[in-house]
């Protein structure tokens, strides 16, 4: 049994609550399944568990020792290639170790993801209703207040929501029964291509305002993206005997793609403010959003035409508007023969099959 419960409180504080009963039946599930990791910023969030208990086969209940995260079946650790990124080195990955694991035992793993205070009042994901491992029950709720907007999709063969209420409270919860195991090798965003999901934005306000998250978010990246001394020198010396809007970007294209390590680390993107340019060409590394700064930047200096765009390589159509199937920072760019969606990640010539 797996449930995710969602909260948009009332103030913009967000609450996420996981509770798992994994059942270990054979080899694959004690390898795959007994030291998940679970991923928190540090500096905004509190992780809390609630239960982590192994019922053997016997009868026998191995309990977690009780007081802090540095328990010693839980080890608070830097996530993999944040290591040399000190910008980031508030995200930590909890390796959680689930004690007395064997064959024919039921693990009992609850916990919860708070925020200490608003960050931004939005609420946006895809919730992915099929996992790795085979489910009785799957089921993924979203609590948000009475009086707020929300704009969901269900995607691939999703249920339709069961909407209740919870005194000042509006719930909405899908449910999926006998689930097969799928295994993912992709981000939440590429398997709501092709896995019943739900994607989803709640947001307080007025309907009109949907789209706020991101403008706010396109705001906060143009003012990040202030060409220093050393971009505005760089791009000079790239644009020396270029002609045209399409060589100038070309030049600083392919070198903003080089100049820094790419950070894989998916929850960077949506839980971080945007690093000013001039950070972010000294330190040598960048996430997705980073990455888009930082040309956004170089082509002011060039005097080139450019706008941050948000954009996601899910394959679904319609009308969706929802934050939660965005999952890619790109350049919209103004050259010779018209505007152009720009990768910086990704070679200049290269379809981005959006």
């Amino acid at each position: 049994r797996d449930s995710t419960d969602i909260t948009l409180k009332p103030d913009g504080r967000v609450i996420r609550r996981k509770h798992q009963l994994i059942k270990i039946m054979n080899e694959y599930a004690v390898r795959g399944l007994c030291d998940p990791r679970v991923s928190w910023n540090s500096k905004t969030r509190d992780f809390v568990i609630h239960t982590l208990r192994t019922h053997m086969s016997d009868g026998t209940v191995v309990e977690r020792t009780t007081g802090t995260d540095r328990m010693h079946n839980i080890s608070p650790v830097t996530p993999d290639g944040l290591d040399k990124c000190p910008d980031y080195m508030h995200h930590r990955q909890a390796v959680v170790t689930f004690l007395g694991v064997d064959l024919g035992c039921t693990v009992d793993f609850d916990y919860t993801i708070r925020d200490r205070q608003p960050l931004s009042g939005w609420l946006s994901g895809a919730e992915v209703l099929q996992g790795n491992a085979t489910a009785l029950v799957r089921r993924f709720t979203l609590r948000i207040p009475a009086d707020a907007q929300i704009q969901w999709n269900e995607l691939n063969g999703a249920p339709a929501a069961e909407e209740s209420r919870d005194g000042d409270m509006r719930v909405l919860a899908w449910t999926m029964k006998d689930v097969p195991g799928k295994r993912i090798e992709t981000d939440s965003v590429g398997a709501a291509g092709f896995l019943p999901a739900v994607a989803y934005t709640a947001w307080k306000g007025a309907a009109e305002d949907r789209y706020g998250w991101y403008r706010e978010m396109m705001q906060e990246m143009e003012a990040a993206a202030q060409p220093g001394g050393a971009l505005q020198k760089k791009a000079a010396d790239l644009c020396k005997k270029t002609a045209g809007p399409d060589e100038k970007f070309a030049k600083v294209h392919a070198f903003a793609r080089d100049a820094v390590r790419r950070i894989g680390f998916r929850p960077l993107d949506r839980n971080e403010h945007a690093r000013p340019a001039e950070r972010i060409y000294d330190t040598g590394y960048a996430s997705s959003k980073d990455h888009a700064v930082l040309l956004l930047a170089l082509c002011r200096a060039a005097g080139l035409k450019a706008w941050p765009a948000f954009v996601s390589n899910c394959d679904v159509t319609g009308e969706l508007g929802v934050a939660g199937l965005m999952n890619r920072y790109c350049l919209v760019v103004e050259l010779d023969h018209g505007r152009f969606l720009a990768d910086p990640s990704q070679p200049f010539d290269r379809d981005l099959a959006m």
